[in-house]
């Protein structure tokens, strides 16, 4: 059975919308400074999140976000997890930590070669990392792509910075690792370019726009409007 067809005025709003941020998406390419064109980019991800599930509110912007790049970005590294985030965790929590996981880690991160640059393949999936318990667990799911790159958005929000030291190097568009040393302590740095983030919203856009439509669903349904603030 055919689902029944959408009514004008639902399909216009749908199209307005999208083609709204389309618009954005362009403006935000010209922009010069890279911070700023980061924190745009996670601004029209966070609204396009609250459109497509606005019964996560009230403090579930986390989840609504992740969601979003997971369910409608393509990236094929977001359920990767990245390892020397793992590792510099699994470090902090010291010896709490399962032993042999925590020595699996470490022997992971014997591989990687100071001075090279290591692009999201060198990571683990999730399913390959053996973690004896919640708290391991807890530690590897916080260290997955889709949830770093939400730490990324809201030090970007509220901070109106990156985290860590990475540098972004000319000719890198997509993520990737490079190494620094600090007082004789060497550290893997993770980068996200703002090109690359920048290139997550326009599938994002496509993905949900063909979702409304499929719903019949106005997306403009999911925010407040009127002179009430």
């Amino acid at each position: 059975m055919s689902e029944p067809p959408i009514d004008e005025q639902t399909v216009e709003r749908i199209e307005a919308f999208f083609d709204y941020f389309g618009r954005e998406l362009h403006a935000i390419t010209e922009v010069v400074r890279e911070v700023h064109q980061l924190l745009l980019s996670v601004a029209v991800l966070d609204t396009l999140a609250r459109s497509r599930y606005p019964e996560l509110n009230q403090g579930k912007n986390k989840k609504r976000f992740t969601r979003l790049i997971k369910e409608h970005s393509d990236w094929p590294d977001a359920a990767r997890v990245s390892l020397p985030q793992l590792a510099m965790r699994v470090e902090r929590e010291g010896g709490t930590i399962d032993r042999k996981f925590a020595a699996n880690i470490q022997d992971r991160m014997r591989n990687w070669t100071h001075g090279s640059i290591y692009k999201l393949d060198a990571d683990p999936a999730e399913n390959e990392l053996e973690a004896p318990s919640d708290k391991e667990w807890k530690l590897v799911r916080a260290a997955t792509h889709c949830n770093l790159l939400y730490t990324e958005r809201s030090c970007l929000v509220h901070e109106l910075r990156r985290k860590g030291h990475g540098m972004h190097f000319t000719g890198e568009d997509t993520p990737y690792y490079h190494s620094m040393t600090w007082d004789d302590k060497t550290t893997w740095e993770l980068v996200y370019p703002p090109k690359f983030v920048l290139s997550l919203v326009e599938p994002v856009i496509a993905s949900l726009r063909s979702h409304f439509r499929s719903q019949g669903t106005n997306p403009y349904s999911s925010f407040d409007f009127g002179s009430i603030w």
